[in-house]
C-alpha cells in the first residue's frame, strides 16, 4: 500500500481556528487600567445563544492563520489584526459536532480600533466584555451588571491559556494594547493587570 493510500485509511479531524481578541477598556475610570475581550453570541447550534470566541472551520487550501483572520473579519468586522498562535486544543469530546481540533490565536487591539467590531456572518451579536480579576478562574467577564456564564465549547480554557500566554510575554506585548502616547506608568499598570489575570493559568 502506498503512503498516500495508507494515509487515506486513517480518520481525520476537522480543523478550526479560534481567536482571543484582547483590548484596553477605555471606559475604565480611576487609576487602574482595564482589559476587555471580544465575544460573539452564537446564532446557531451547537450552543445557540451562548457567548463564544470568534472562530470557525478552516477551508481547504488555507492555513490556520488565514482561517483565523477570515473568521475574525466575517464574525466581528476586524481585519488586518496581528495574530499570534497560542496553543492547539485537541481534547476528545471538546466539540459536540465531532472530532474537532482548534488552533487558538491571540489578537491585541489598540484603543483606536475598538469601534470597528460588529457582528456578522453567523454571529448574532459581538460585544466587548470587561475582564475582572477573580480568585477562582483568575478572571470573570462582565458587561455592566451582566455576566457571561460559561462560554461555548472549551472557550473558557482557551481564554485562560491566552491570558497566561499574554502574561508570560507581557513586557513585549503590553505596549500593543496602548496608544502611542502611553507613559511608563501606563505600561507598568497594564503589566500588573495582565499578570493578575493570567499569572495563575497554566
Amino acid at each position: 500500500m502506498s503512503a498516500h493510500a495508507e494515509s487515506r485509511s486513517y480518520p481525520k479531524p476537522s480543523l478550526t481556528a479560534d481567536v482571543v481578541v484582547i483590548a484596553p477598556d477605555v471606559s475604565a475610570s480611576g487609576p487602574q487600567p482595564g482589559l476587555q475581550v471580544l465575544l460573539i453570541r452564537r446564532g446557531k447550534d451547537p450552543y445557540e445563544g451562548r457567548w463564544a470566541l470568534p472562530g470557525g472551520f478552516c477551508d481547504p487550501g488555507e492555513s490556520v492563520e488565514q482561517a483565523a483572520a477570515r473568521e475574525l473579519e466575517e464574525e466581528t468586522g476586524l481585519r488586518g489584526v496581528h495574530l499570534e498562535q497560542v496553543y492547539t486544543f485537541s481534547e476528545p469530546g471538546r466539540d459536540p459536532r465531532g472530532w474537532v481540533v482548534s488552533v487558538a490565536h491571540l489578537a491585541l487591539v489598540p484603543p483606536r480600533r475598538l469601534g470597528e467590531a460588529q457582528a456578522g456572518d453567523d454571529a448574532h451579536e459581538a460585544r466587548w466584555w470587561r475582564l475582572e480579576p477573580s480568585a477562582d478562574l483568575g478572571y470573570r467577564l462582565e458587561s455592566g451588571t451582566e455576566r457571561t456564564g460559561p462560554l461555548a465549547f472549551d472557550h473558557d480554557d482557551i481564554l485562560q491559556r491566552a491570558l497566561a500566554h499574554l502574561a508570560r510575554d507581557v513586557d513585549v506585548l503590553a505596549s500593543d494594547l496602548l496608544d502611542e502616547r502611553f507613559t511608563d506608568s501606563d505600561l507598568a499598570r497594564m503589566r500588573d493587570l495582565i499578570q493578575a489575570l493570567g499569572g495563575g493559568s497554566g
